[in-house]
């Protein structure tokens, strides 16, 4: 925000740019409440709320559509507006204050990249669930949460973890890594509209992060809105 406000060269530039930012201030408090959620506060670019882990990412994906649409008018030329996200998925008895700190870690997560999404789930036990990618992989989220929602074998991501390990110290070509990966998908039980493996997946540490994915879309599985379900 504060990189476009010194592009913008004149008064009346200015005051068209913060009358769009309130516009988006009201829109976000309409989208929160839209996903079932509670705004916390708003302000310019700023956006923190509560939500319930099912409907959190769609929020978030909203909210990124709706700075995109109303900021672009006002715009200095050449620039395109951009809002990254950061979701920390925490059970509902965590510490507020802890959870706000994975929120932001969450942020500052998928700020490294710029104009992206990052969610963590931080489970009552065991080890921490990240992943952060660019917004245009965003659909992908909904495939395999339908996925598994619709029968998708649980132990899948665990499979392709195996995998990361194994091949790990050998550096594999970007063709065998996927192979690999959809070789044992094609093994598990799956419903007949799964997604094929993500064309991104060229490294092991690409098949890592899938794996990552994966696990939180599984959880997340369990939890769909109703009007999704069928």
């Amino acid at each position: 925000m504060g990189a476009t406000l010194e592009q913008i060269g004149s008064p009346n530039a200015h005051q068209e740019f913060s009358k769009q930012v309130a516009v988006f201030a009201e829109h976000a408090r309409q989208v929160v409440l839209k996903y079932e959620g509670y705004l916390v506060y708003c302000g310019g670019d700023d956006v923190l709320a509560l939500l319930p882990a099912n409907r959190a990412l769609e929020c978030a994906h909203a909210l990124r559509e709706g700075f995109a649409q109303i900021l672009k008018p006002a715009m200095p030329a050449g620039l395109q507006p951009t809002l990254s996200a950061g979701i920390a998925i925490v059970h509902a008895m965590d510490n507020l204050q802890v959870a706000l700190g994975w929120a932001r870690e969450a942020e500052q997560l998928a700020k490294r990249i710029r104009n992206a999404l990052a969610v963590a789930r931080h489970p009552r036990s065991g080890g921490v669930n990240r992943y952060r990618a660019p917004w245009q992989r965003y659909p992908e989220w909904e495939g395999w949460i339908q996925a598994f929602h619709h029968g998708l074998a649980d132990g899948f991501p665990y499979e392709l973890r195996q995998l990361v390990k194994e091949y790990r110290p050998l550096n594999p070509e970007a063709k065998l890594i996927r192979g690999e990966a959809q070789r044992v998908l094609e093994r598990k039980q799956k419903p007949a509209a799964t997604p094929p493996i993500p064309d991104w997946i060229d490294t092991v540490d690409a098949l890592d992060e899938f794996a990552e994915m994966l696990l939180i879309a599984r959880f997340l599985a369990g939890y769909m809105p109703k009007e999704k379900q069928s």
